[in-house]
């Protein structure tokens, strides 16, 4: 096909409303050229809209592709150093757990009351350190009490948040104590409502002695480690 053929072949796709990089892949020609064979050529308005929804409706597949493969690589990379933490870390030991309860404590226990008082939301770090008291400390359970503060945006939920907590830790309801509702009004809409369960007050009552048991542990850590 000579140049001025394939020219009027390009003219003619391009009346016909189809886009500039569209017509280059069609007959193998730079977009330059193609755009500059075409530059007297004024489409219509629909056919403006047409290439206009066809190239947002290719961007949009695009940024999806893309999300998709962003969020595969992440997947990827937490499969990877999950793994890797399972062959770094291995079994805990009991020692293991004595300072892992001691560093939770260190972050997030009393610091001033004289009573064992741990505070956080994460279910599994408050059943860490319930089991610990129970097991290790041999704390006997009655004397293990928690409350629960959470939003008022949740009270319609709150039988399920205290049987949450109570089959979680194995507690008689007498050992949940009123909960505290913050009637903060929330501009956000949360993802994790309906799986969200408050910040909980483990206390240990008649615990003096645990508290300053515990902050030995704590005292005992730190100064070893400033000592490094």
């Amino acid at each position: 096909m000579s140049k001025t053929d394939k020219k009027l072949l390009v003219i003619k796709t391009r009346k016909a409303g189809k886009s500039i990089k569209d017509i280059s892949a069609l007959f193998k020609l730079s977009k330059s050229t193609v755009s500059k064979w075409v530059s007297d050529i004024k489409l219509t308005e629909t056919q403006k809209r047409k290439l206009y929804l066809k190239m947002v409706k290719s961007g949009h597949k695009g940024r999806m592709i893309g999300a998709e493969m962003n969020k595969q690589k992440k997947l990827d990379k937490i499969s990877h150093y999950k793994k890797l933490a399972t062959e770094e870390i291995g079994d805990l030991s009991k020692r293991d757990l004595s300072l892992l309860v001691t560093a939770l404590f260190w972050a997030e226990g009393s610091k001033t009351d004289s009573r064992f008082i741990f505070i956080n939301s994460d279910p599994s770090m408050i059943k860490l350190v319930y089991d610990f008291l129970v097991l290790e400390f041999k704390i006997p359970k009655d004397r293990i009490k928690i409350n629960i503060q959470i939003n008022e945006s949740h009270k319609d939920r709150m039988s399920k948040i205290l049987s949450f907590w109570s089959d979680l830790l194995k507690l008689h309801h007498s050992q949940i104590g009123k909960p505290y509702y913050v009637k903060t009004i929330h501009k956000k809409v949360y993802v994790n409502h309906d799986n969200y369960y408050g910040i909980v007050r483990l206390k240990v009552t008649k615990s003096s002695e645990l508290f300053y048991k515990i902050w030995g542990m704590v005292s005992e850590v730190r100064g070893k480690y400033m000592s490094m």
